[in-house]
């Protein structure tokens, strides 16, 4: 006898890039050995024996294995200003928000990374005076590229 196992009766996705969903999959000594119809998938399992594993309506997707990536942080981050590739100024940083927010319809603005006041022009910490003047109506932070400051605009303290 074949070691192994079908699910079925689920809703499996395969690939995210480009999407791939399917109604079943069939694992075969650890390996994943068929993606695609039930129907097929349990004449499969039939055929080698397989123990099969009903997921009533459940989702199986790939596993994930983070090589310590914090993917939490990269999912907040896809939804964030991207100041990474620095700022040289806190000019072009009101600049960048600005152009930000003409696109992005949000309860909050966050910006992450890029920003390091002892490369500005200015050599000084941008202000919530600063933030203000290009955003006033929402919460606004923006954080410094080591992780470890941000500057925040007055609503946020509102």
């Amino acid at each position: 006898m074949v070691s192994g196992f079908v699910m079925f009766n689920g809703l499996v996705y395969s690939s995210f890039k480009p999407l791939v969903r399917a109604e079943a999959i069939v694992v075969v000594s650890d390996r994943v050995a068929y993606v695609g119809d039930e129907a097929r998938a349990l004449r499969i399992a039939d055929a080698l024996g397989l123990e099969e594993v009903d997921l009533k309506g459940r989702v199986v997707m790939p596993g994930f294995i983070d090589a310590h990536a914090h993917l939490d942080s990269i999912g907040i981050n896809l939804a964030t200003l991207d100041l990474r590739g620095g700022v040289n100024g806190i000019e072009e940083l009101k600049s960048r928000l600005k152009d930000y927010v003409k696109n992005v319809k949000t309860n909050w603005v966050i910006g992450r990374g890029g920003w390091d006041q002892e490369l500005f022009r200015e050599r000084r910490w941008p202000s919530r005076f600063d933030i203000d003047e290009v955003i006033s109506d929402r919460p606004v932070m923006l954080v410094r590229v080591c992780g470890h400051a941000a500057v925040l605009n007055t609503r946020l303290w509102s």
